[in-house]
């Protein structure tokens, strides 16, 4: 198996093929599953399938609506496979602390007037505020970093900090579920991280190992293969360190992160 050794053309119709060839077989998990072993979870649909690139004039219009620039290889993505014709389905406890069945995007579909609900998942009005609404969670449970400046004495007051603070760090650009791309500088192999509150990880040092890794199980049918064609650090892939250039805010946030781990 021959992985094109560059984020481009080529490694996408791979990635493409190898995926869809895996969606085309697969048996997606029945809500009965997830209730008999009591858990949540999500899952893929058989026979999902890339829905193909946004056209020029779409890419465009979804940097106007949410006042950001592509960086070029995620605009090549988005012109080349961009999303998945079918959400993920699976199961979630409701507030009754019942299993309910539920749908969720996978990849998010920045085509204009597909934002979605806020909050939610169900779109990018979601995935932006999923950003500023877990980091209050933790300053709502004592965070506040001294860069940040006087806290404020209400938590109104500490939420409209944040959105300024948010506002003037480096953007971040939804990708898969909470993972984000770095967006700026706006240039090609910028490093892909996975955000639940203030846990930041590093989930690939850029697009092309973001994608061997997170969807190892897609592309590789067993651990052997994964570590043959990936490499034995694909075993010890998740870390907190990023070792390029520093990322205002987020590097400051994620180092708080890891500094008050126990």
């Amino acid at each position: 198996m021959d992985i094109p050794p560059d984020f481009d053309a080529a490694f996408l119709d791979w990635f493409r093929v190898t995926t869809e060839t895996y969606w085309a077989s697969y048996q997606t998990k029945a809500f009965e599953q997830y209730v008999a072993r009591g858990t949540g979870g999500w899952d893929w649909q058989t026979g999902t399938r890339w829905v193909g690139g946004m056209s020029e004039a779409e890419l465009n219009a979804a940097e106007a609506r949410w006042l950001v620039r592509f960086p070029p290889d995620f605009r090549l993505f988005l012109s080349t496979l961009h999303t998945v014709d079918r959400p993920m389905v699976g199961a979630h406890f409701s507030e009754d602390n019942h299993l309910v069945p539920v749908e969720r995007p996978s990849f998010y579909d920045w085509r204009p007037g597909l934002d979605g609900p806020p909050v939610s998942f169900e779109g990018l009005n979601g995935a932006f505020d999923w950003l500023c609404e877990g980091i209050n969670f933790d300053i709502e449970h004592g965070l506040w970093l001294p860069s940040w400046g006087t806290r404020p004495a209400t938590a109104e007051g500490c939420r409209q900090r944040l959105r300024e603070l948010l506002a003037q760090a480096p953007k971040l650009l939804p990708l898969y579920e909470h993972r984000f791309l770095l967006a700026e500088p706006c240039r090609s192999g910028n490093p892909v991280f996975s955000i639940w509150q203030t846990d930041i990880i590093v989930y690939g040092l850029d697009l092309r190992e973001y994608f061997l890794w997170e969807f190892a199980y897609l592309l590789f049918p067993t651990h052997a293969d994964r570590v043959q064609h990936i490499g034995e650090r694909w075993l010890t892939r998740w870390s907190p360190v990023h070792t390029g250039e520093p990322i205002p805010f987020w590097d400051e946030l994620r180092a708080w992160r890891y500094r008050s781990q126990p």
